[in-house]
């Protein structure tokens, strides 16, 4: 077994010790290379989440979506790629919009990892299992973020995907973004 098979096979032991499940790579297409994955989420996570269905704020009559509008990349001083993310928050009260309010996120990949989550915020190992895409700080704050220009400490972030299947690309594609390649 060689070195990566032997570390991905610990860090399998370590997760699940934890009670944790680690996120499966093989659940979409590969990519040819970073260029290919990056061009691919620019031009898909927007589609994809302009998809989503609005979701009822608990304890109250608001809906939400949560609109990606933009994405970049760029290199960290680590040599890993930080993804940069603008979001635009839409409440509702039936088909009338009632607040506007915006997200921007850096994420260094390298540091968050990326993973899938439950409806309930828990690691799931399937996309069938799964509503989101999680980038998650081991050591709180690694996110460069802010919510309606306010800087703001986050530990972790998602995005919500509806669509099956355009999540398992997505989540490919993030996971080629890793320096291991997923």
């Amino acid at each position: 077994m060689d070195i990566c098979a032997q570390t991905r096979a610990a860090m399998t032991l370590a997760l699940a010790a934890l009670g944790l499940a680690p996120a499966r790579a093989a659940e979409g297409p590969p990519f040819a290379n970073k260029a290919a994955a990056q061009a691919y989420i620019a031009r898909a996570l927007p589609e994809a989440t302009a998809a989503n269905p609005k979701y009822k704020d608990p304890n109250s009559d608001v809906e939400t979506r949560w609109l990606t509008k933009s994405v970049t990349f760029q290199t960290g001083p680590d040599g890993g790629v930080i993804v940069s993310m603008h979001e635009d928050i839409l409440k509702y009260r039936g088909d009338a919009i009632v607040s506007r309010g915006s997200h921007e996120v850096e994420i260094p990949l390298e540091i968050t990892g990326v993973g899938l989550i439950s409806d309930a915020w828990i690691p799931v190992d399937t996309i069938d299992a799964a509503a989101g895409i999680l980038f998650k700080c081991p050591n709180a704050p690694c996110l460069n973020s802010t919510h309606d220009g306010k800087p703001s400490v986050d530990p972790q972030t998602d995005i919500t995907i509806s669509d099956k299947e355009q999540m398992a690309k997505l989540y490919a594609a993030f996971r080629a973004l890793l320096k291991t390649g997923g």
